[in-house]
């Protein structure tokens, strides 16, 4: 398995304020359906879990790749600490500051203000825009130190050196800038494959079953005003519908995956669909239709553990591996879907199919290689910083 705008933006701490403030409503609209209150146990108990896992850095690269885990973990810790209908980035970042390594030593912010310094690579730093400094309503010119907005390459930026990493760097732009560049889109669109997903090195010529690279290749085309009729999000819409399991999960290399089927959630509600029913299957593949369908919060929620030092943890097939965090900060994401999708279209009406996808032209793109880390490929963005 292998998946800026014409004027530069200048975003100022005070519209940052106002952009940010608890008084506004999350920048995706509200999740057609609320976590119940099983799932929102669940997250908690999660989050409880992630806390103790934290290095004596302030992050939490429990797996020893730098970036792998802590920005998940982050955003895991700032959904959960939501109490009401509306994001409160305050306290978002009161939850995630007061986490200071052994009582009083580096926070999470600490470590990946070091982290994104130390690098690059645009795609770090648009990452960190999505799964941090925006939720937290922190000044991404003002990132401790660091610009995250110049970065990732400013509102004009295109170039980046993974697939991954011009998603990211596409959701940054929709959130800082006016939007993402016209030739990111175009690019997206041209490393669809032809089973309707997209792998992790964005070769369209691959047929990959990458869950998580489709997922937010659809959250990007979303953001950029793409809805559920368009043709390549319809087409990644049947993806979905196609490899949904009868356990409700999604899986990776075969085997039912949190990571793949928490990601593969937020693709779908990103369309704007309700993923715990069946409507979004049944009207993007009628076949299906009919036919058993078992909502992926309670498969996620069967994998975490309830008891021993590890309760609370979401296992994994890779725990075989090395257990790390992202299994049960991506669960909490997967769950909660507050922050993440930061667009979200309006729900299609679950009566009728949705309408047929209009035909588009597009051109060809380079796809850049997969990453290679510690001396394994990186075949899916759970790999990379």
């Amino acid at each position: 398995m292998t998946r800026s705008r014409r004027v530069f933006a200048c975003i100022s701490a005070s519209a940052l304020a106002v952009l940010f403030s608890s008084s506004v409503a999350p920048v995706g609209a509200a999740d057609p359906a609320s976590p119940d209150p099983i799932s929102l146990g669940a997250a908690a108990s999660a989050v409880a879990w992630l806390k103790t896992q934290q290095q004596p850095d302030g992050g939490f690269e429990v797996a020893g790749f730098g970036g792998f885990e802590t920005r998940d973990v982050v955003l895991a810790i700032a959904e959960q600490a939501q109490t009401g209908t509306t994001w409160n980035a305050a306290a978002a970042r009161t939850a995630v500051e007061a986490l200071k390594a052994g009582g009083s030593g580096p926070t999470p912010l600490d470590y990946l203000e070091d982290l994104v310094a130390a690098s690059n690579d645009p795609g770090v730093a648009a990452k960190t825009v999505v799964l941090v400094s925006a939720p937290l309503g922190i000044d991404p010119t003002a990132f401790g130190s660091v610009d995250l907005l110049t970065k990732l390459g400013g509102c004009n930026g295109t170039a980046s050196p993974t697939f991954n990493g011009l998603l990211y760097m596409m959701i940054a732009q929709q959130l800082l800038c006016s939007g993402a560049p016209a030739a990111s889109v175009t690019a997206v669109r041209n490393a669809q494959q032809a089973n309707g997903g997209w792998g992790f090195a964005g070769d369209p010529t691959s047929d990959d079953i990458d869950n998580d690279t489709t997922a937010l290749a659809v959250e990007a085309l979303v953001g950029s005003g793409a809805g559920a009729s368009d043709p390549a999000v319809h087409a990644a819409l049947v993806f979905f519908a196609e490899n949904h399991q009868a356990s409700g999960a999604w899986q990776f290399f075969g085997e039912d995956d949190p990571n793949s089927t928490a990601t593969a959630m937020l693709g779908i509600t990103a369309v704007g669909f309700d993923v715990t029913t069946p409507c979004w299957r049944d009207i993007v593949a009628p076949a299906l239709a009919g036919t058993p369908y078992t909502s992926p919060d309670g498969w996620l929620r069967s994998q975490q553990l309830t008891t021993g030092p590890d309760a609370g943890r979401v296992q994994s097939p890779a725990d075989s591996f090395g257990v790390n965090t992202i299994p049960t900060s991506q669960s909490v994401e997967g769950l909660l879907r507050s922050w993440l999708p930061v667009a979200r279209g309006a729900e299609p009406t679950c009566d009728a199919p949705v309408p047929a996808p209009h035909v588009s032209t597009t051109a060809t793109v380079t796809a850049a290689a997969p990453a290679e880390v510690g001396g394994i490929v990186a075949t899916q963005p759970r790999f990379t910083g």
